[in-house]
Formats: structure tokens, C-alpha cells, sequence
């Protein structure tokens, strides 16, 4: 296998691939705001960024253009797209990576048109902020399965980056390898050990030491990866979050050119080494074959016919059957988000059961929405798939505050067949429901080891306001029996919610209650801890169709 080299032949190279993600916040501004100016704009300051391949989430990205105005918000903008234009013109390549769902959802546990649409979301939104385009991909939590690599390869996704483990053949983390699925794509391998020592005990050891002995005389890579959030955020106490950018650009700029390493962004050694761009050529690399599924931060190898057993025992196994069908059969590193796991509640999988009936509710919700949308659209919209993919220019311009009248014309004349105003009104209304639906399926949510947790009850609040806008969408339609639907798929939910918690149902119920009618609601999360916000933050909709209207 032959590996690859830096510009400088002597030397080997370590690469970093750094991950930045918050989920849409509901009057998060002031959470946002600390963790923005603290980690985020702090390593880009100390020029962290501009060696390392770089991951924003679109969530981010869209909390930077809705919150333009805000000093920070801004400047945080500005100076990611100038990282981005400066390693463009020295390394030829951007060093920013694609989210793979526009939401930090778990692609393979997503419906299929879910996951095209939040794809598609996703690089339109990166193309849009960054006016450059991609080469890589990166997948939230590394959360992989066959289909979803198959997926991206026919995408024409040309690379991501997985963990060393997702790999049946023993692999060396030094080197890329092609898929053997799909249209060929390369895949990097992240070394564990090394990453989590960067990523968690920092400044306690010094990386000539470590390095020593264990890639001697080796003139390979180390591939690296991890979240930005470890240097400036994720500190066990305030001394560490100070320090975090400075010891990275330490290990950056002195501790790793010191122990005789290069490092540059992935994407510009790959596109040196001709194995993405133009001259693409990755028929030297060797095939790996990959799992059925796993992630980064959920080990847990459980067999769906286990997980059956388990449920059959807590009486839930034949309610939540079907939801089972659909998920992969081995789920290994999935069950985090998606059922119930070990790597939290100290190994208690019992308590996280309340994932169960949470994810099955709102993906259930999902996939009724795209369907009721499908039928409601027939002879209204030319391409029904194609208007909802398209929508996300619609809400970006919303969201920036330079949406045109011009813009929303010519959106209407490329889709709708007869363009009756009525039609138009609902459609607005209907995208922006199921936009609302797929943030709901936001990782965050999911992850932590109760309901309690802020993030879980920001995707029921996603969820509350997918059911308002959709209903609020039917008043321009006379047809009754689409409300009715709409009115029983709300109350499927409701089941699932009162399975998860009584503090789930309560904030769904609350929000549609007073969605329109209160400019504000206020709900307690994690004991003491208040959160007030409006239901109709983050939808723009009412901007849209005024607009429109005009």
C-alpha cells in the first residue's frame, strides 16, 4: 500500500479533522454567544483553523446568518470565510468539510427522503455561506451504515473520515483506502488513542514523548479527529476553557513541527497526492470493507433480535415493532440515538428506555409529513421533491434578511403549475412544517441520559412547531380531511411523548397551545434552569408570505 507523502518528502504529516456544532437554539443567543467568542473565534484568531480540515454544521450556519447583526455572530462569519478563501489560495482546496445532514441528524437512522433532503440542504447552505464548493464530507458522530456511504459515494461525495473500527479488515490508520460500495469513495481512518489523548488531557504530556516509539522511523500520517469544542468549551473548569485554543495552537505551530511532523488539511494532501480533484486517481488504493453500522461515541454492539428480547420484557416490543423493521439489524453505535444504550446511566440501559418511544414518535411524525405533503401537492407543484429541496433558498434568504419579492417569483414560476396564491401560501407553510420536522431529528436531542437535558426538549419544541405550521398551512385549503390527518398524526405523537416523559408532552401541548397566541413561553429544564422563548423563533414564515403577498 503506498502511502501518502507531504510537500516535504522527509517528513511525515498529521492531519486534524475538527468538528464545530450547535443545535438551533430557541433564544439561545446568550449560549451561543459564550460559546462562539470563547472557542470558536478564539481558535481562528491563533490561526488554528487555517492547518486543520474544518467542519461547521449548518445549524451553525444558520444561526450566523439569522444573527448577522450581533458583533460576535458576525465576525465569526467574516473570519470563517476568510480561513476558507486563504487556504483555497494556499493549498488549492478549501479546508472545510460538508456537513452530511444539514440538522447533525443520524443519517442512517434517517428516512431515505430525509436523508436526500437534509443532504441537499445541507450543500446548498455551504455553497451559499462559504461561495466556494467541497471535496469531503463529514458525518455527524460518525454515525455510518452501508447505506449511508453508498449514499454519499453516488452523491459524489469524493472522501470522509471514520473510526478506526468501522473497518472488518485490519487497516492502518496511516494510509486512505476506497469503498468497495457505490461509486468508489475514499476513507480515512482516525486514530483513537492518540485523539482522545489530544482531546482530554491536553497539556499533561508533551507530544514528542508520545509520539516516540509508536510511528518510529515510519514516514506515514496520523489522521486526527475530534470536536472543536474540546479546545475553548469542553474544559472540566474555567482555567481549561481559557487555555484550550492555546495549547492547540502550542500542539499546532511547536509541539508537532517539533517532533519532525508536517501538518496541513487533509483535503490538500489528498488533492496534492492527486486523489481528489480534477486528476483524480484512487485505483492504487486498496478496498476496505466497512461494518453494517457504528459511530464515535456510542460502542455498543447489540443485535436487533437482543434488543427485541429486552423490550419484549418492558412490554413495548409490540407497539414499537414496526419502528424495529426499519432499523438496520445489526445496530451497532447507533443505539444512542435511536432506541436505548449502555454509554450512558453508568452502563443502566433500563433508564434510557424513554429514547425508544421519543425517536420513534418524531421519525414517525417525519415520514407522515412527507407523505401528507406528496398527496396535498399532486397537481399543484410540478415536482413535489424537487420544490421542498429548493425551498432551502427560500429560507436562507429569510433567515439572512435579503430575501427579494423578485426571488419568491421566480421560485413560484419554476414550480407551481398554476400558481394560485392560496397554493403558494400553503406550500410555504408546508416546507417550513417539515423543515421544523427535520430539525427535530437533531443528534443532540438523543444523546444525553434523560429527558431532563435542554436539547431534547429543543427537538420537541421543533416538533410542536412542525404540527402548528402544518395545520396553519391547511386554512388555505377547504379540504377537511387533510386537517383531520393532520390532527391524528399530532395525536400519534402525543402518545410517543407521554411514553418519554411528562415533561415532553407538557412542552409539546404548551407550544402548539400557545403557538400565535403568546409572544412568549417559558419552561424549567434540569431542575432550576428556565428557558423562555417564542414559538415562532426560527420559522420566518410570516416574513416569507408577506412578502409575498406585496
Amino acid at each position: 500500500m503506498e502511502k501518502l507523502r507531504s510537500k516535504e518528502e522527509t517528513k511525515p504529516y498529521i492531519n486534524f479533522a475538527l468538528h464545530a456544532h450547535q443545535p438551533l437554539r430557541y433564544n439561545g443567543i446568550s449560549i451561543n454567544e459564550e460559546i462562539y467568542k470563547r472557542c470558536y473565534l478564539e481558535n481562528i484568531k491563533l490561526k488554528n483553523l487555517e492547518k486543520v480540515s474544518v467542519n461547521i454544521s449548518g445549524s451553525v450556519l444558520l444561526d450566523l446568518l439569522e444573527n448577522k447583526n450581533n458583533k460576535i455572530y458576525s465576525e465569526l462569519a467574516e473570519n470563517l470565510r476568510e480561513v476558507n478563501e486563504k487556504t483555497i489560495k494556499e493549498y488549492a482546496i478549501s479546508n472545510f468539510l460538508l456537513q452530511g445532514s444539514v440538522f447533525h441528524s443520524i443519517i442512517p437512522l434517517l428516512p431515505e427522503k430525509s436523508r436526500i433532503l437534509q443532504y441537499e440542504w445541507s450543500k446548498t447552505l455551504f455553497e451559499h455561506f462559504f461561495k466556494s464548493e467541497h471535496k469531503g464530507v463529514w458525518l455527524p458522530e460518525q454515525a455510518f451504515d452501508k447505506k449511508s456511504l453508498e449514499f454519499l459515494a453516488n452523491q459524489k461525495e469524493e472522501w470522509t473520515i471514520l473510526p478506526q473500527w468501522a473497518s472488518l479488515d485490519k487497516i492502518n490508520t496511516s494510509v486512505p483506502y476506497k469503498t468497495q460500495s457505490g461509486e468508489n469513495m475514499i476513507i480515512l481512518f482516525y486514530d483513537k488513542s492518540l485523539s482522545d489523548k489530544i482531546s482530554w488531557r491536553q497539556a499533561v504530556w508533551n507530544f514528542s514523548d508520545f509520539i516516540k516509539g509508536k510511528n518510529k522511523d515510519d514516514l506515514s500520517s496520523w489522521n486526527l479527529a475530534m470536536d472543536i469544542e474540546t479546545f475553548g468549551e469542553h474544559g472540566r473548569d474555567k482555567k481549561e476553557k481559557e487555555d484550550g485554543p492555546w495549547w492547540l495552537n502550542n500542539l499546532i505551530y511547536y509541539q508537532i513541527p517539533g517532533a519532525g511532523y508536517k501538518i496541513s488539511p487533509i483535503q490538500s494532501v489528498l488533492f496534492s497526492n492527486n486523489l481528489i480533484g480534477g486528476n483524480k486517481d484512487i485505483s492504487r488504493l486498496e478496498d476496505v470493507l466497512i461494518k453494517n453500522s457504528g459511530s464515535w461515541s456510542c460502542l455498543c454492539e447489540r443485535h436487533i433480535e437482543n434488543i427485541e428480547s429486552e423490550l419484549r420484557k418492558a412490554g413495548l416490543i409490540g407497539e414499537y415493532g414496526p419502528y424495529l423493521e426499519n432499523l438496520p439489524k445489526e445496530i451497532n453505535g447507533l443505539l444512542r440515538w435511536g432506541l436505548f444504550c449502555g454509554c450512558v446511566n453508568n452502563g443502566e440501559t433500563e433508564k434510557s428506555l424513554w429514547k425508544l418511544p421519543f425517536k420513534s414518535g418524531l421519525t414517525s411524525m417525519l415520514e407522515e409529513l412527507h407523505g401528507l405533503y406528496g398527496d396535498i401537492s399532486k397537481g399543484v407543484i410540478n415536482k413535489p421533491f424537487d420544490a421542498l429541496a429548493d425551498y432551502i433558498n427560500v429560507k436562507i434568504r429569510a433567515v439572512g434578511g435579503n430575501l427579494k419579492k423578485s426571488f419568491l417569483d421566480n421560485f413560484v414560476n419554476k414550480h407551481f403549475i398554476f400558481k394560485r396564491e392560496d397554493d403558494v401560501k400553503m406550500f410555504f407553510y408546508m416546507a417550513e412544517s417539515i423543515f421544523h420536522a427535520e430539525a427535530s431529528q437533531t443528534s443532540c436531542g438523543f444523546y444525553w441520559e434523560n429527558y431532563d437535558r435542554l436539547e431534547p426538549n429543543y427537538n420537541t419544541i421543533h416538533a410542536a412547531n412542525s404540527i402548528a405550521l402544518f395545520k396553519e398551512g391547511l386554512s388555505y385549503n377547504k379540504n377537511k380531511e387533510y386537517l383531520k390527518k393532520i390532527e391524528q398524526i399530532s395525536k400519534n405523537l402525543e402518545k410517543d411523548l407521554e411514553k418519554t416523559s411528562k415533561k415532553a408532552i407538557k412542552l409539546y401541548n404548551d407550544v402548539l397551545d400557545g403557538y400565535g397566541k403568546k409572544d412568549l413561553l417559558e419552561f424549567s429544564y434540569g431542575g432550576d434552569n428556565k428557558l423562555k422563548f417564542d414559538p415562532k423563533e426560527h420559522t420566518h414564515i410570516e416574513k416569507i408570505v408577506n412578502l409575498y403577498e406585496k
